[in-house]
């Protein structure tokens, strides 16, 4: 995580120190659509772990974690 907020962080100085407002504008919007996407599998990947919590706590006999 600490790598992803490196990242953003870079993303969003750059944006900002560039000259071209347009160029700003258009990589803004592409920050978006990543963002946007990243969040889009982190909530699958969340919905994912939680079915395989419940589905191991239906099983009785269920043994370690299949992560």
């Amino acid at each position: 995580m600490d790598s992803l907020d490196q990242v953003h962080g870079q993303a969003v100085s750059a944006i900002w120190t560039m000259r071209e407002r347009q160029q700003a504008s258009e990589c803004s919007a592409e920050l978006i659509a990543k963002l946007r996407e990243l969040a889009e599998v982190a909530a699958n990947l969340q919905n994912e772990a939680v079915t395989r919590i419940v589905e191991r706590e239906e099983t009785p006999h269920a043994k370690g974690d299949d992560f």
